[in-house]
């Protein structure tokens, strides 16, 4: 059998795939999104385009990378349409439609019934500053982006005003999160195939809880009401496996929040913590 990783670069993640797969004789190469494409009409050969999937089973998307808004419609396009071939992708490309966009993975989790923090989106420079004045103490996001980058913490009117209006020089939506007080710290806990494989507490140097940030790894045992707030959010959004983040205001775990949902997670700094190999875990999952 043969997989297929889409990665821009052979990083710790895209080895520790490979390996794993290679133990159930499973040949993984590495791809760029760049080089695909894909076509409709059969009366032409496409070398390396679309046949680059035609004898692989299994199709790992480890990054969506940044680009233009044509670029990224292309790159789901393509996604889709190896799904509408029958090719197995973890995560399916609807999956990640969904949580690559934070605005719209909250909501769908909200909805039902998941703690979310106090959230608005909008374009609105006016209503930004309007709801910076309701709650004193906000996080600005932007809507799509991983591993805290971009991320800005605001108690202050005047830099309220000046990062707003900066952000709508540059055509980015507010997306805008009440703080929530957590002790600079924060639960990682990682799903695949409705089972919770691996969990952390991720202390930060400041409020920023990612590793990818300086944030450091600690072993945790989570109660049965953690792990089922974990399990239920993967499952709304019918993730093969994800990476839960969960906030406890106060550090207390009878408040929690979920933050975040990662389609495409990583776990270096889970695996520090983890007696056993997780991207060993997550393919004998994936392929059961």
């Amino acid at each position: 059998m043969q997989a297929i990783i889409l990665s821009s670069d052979d990083g710790w993640h895209i080895r520790e795939l490979k390996n794993a797969l290679k133990k159930h004789n499973i040949l993984a190469k590495r791809v760029a999104f760049k080089e695909l494409g894909a076509a409709v009409a059969s009366s032409f050969h496409l070398k390396n385009r679309e046949t680059i999937f035609d004898e692989v089973d299994y199709i790992f998307v480890r990054i969506i990378p940044g680009g233009s808004l044509e670029q990224i419609i292309l790159r789901m396009d393509i996604l889709n349409r190896m799904a509408a071939l029958g090719k197995n992708i973890i995560n399916k490309p609807s999956v990640i439609e969904k949580t690559v966009d934070k605005y719209y993975t909250q909501f769908l989790l909200a909805d039902q019934g998941i703690p979310t923090p106090e959230t608005f989106v909008s374009e609105d420079f006016r209503q930004a500053l309007e709801f910076f004045s309701k709650w004193q103490d906000i996080i600005l996001k932007p809507l799509f982006g991983s591993l805290g980058k971009g991320i800005v913490r605001i108690k202050d009117e005047d830099t309220a005003y000046r990062v707003f209006r900066a952000w709508e020089e540059n055509n980015f939506v507010y997306y805008i999160q009440r703080y929530i007080e957590h002790g600079n710290s924060d639960l990682r806990v990682f799903v695949c195939r409705g089972e919770i494989i691996a969990a952390s507490k991720r202390c930060g140097r400041s409020w920023k809880t990612n590793v990818a940030r300086g944030a450091t790894s600690h072993k945790v045992s989570l109660p049965d009401h953690i792990k089922e707030l974990a399990l239920k959010s993967a499952s709304i959004l019918d993730l093969d496996y994800a990476g839960i983040d969960i906030v406890l205001k106060n550090s207390n775990y009878d408040d929690p929040y979920v933050i975040e949902v990662n389609s495409i997670p990583g776990w270096h700094g889970l695996q520090q913590i983890t007696d056993f190999n997780i991207a060993e875990k997550i393919v004998e999952l994936l392929l059961q």
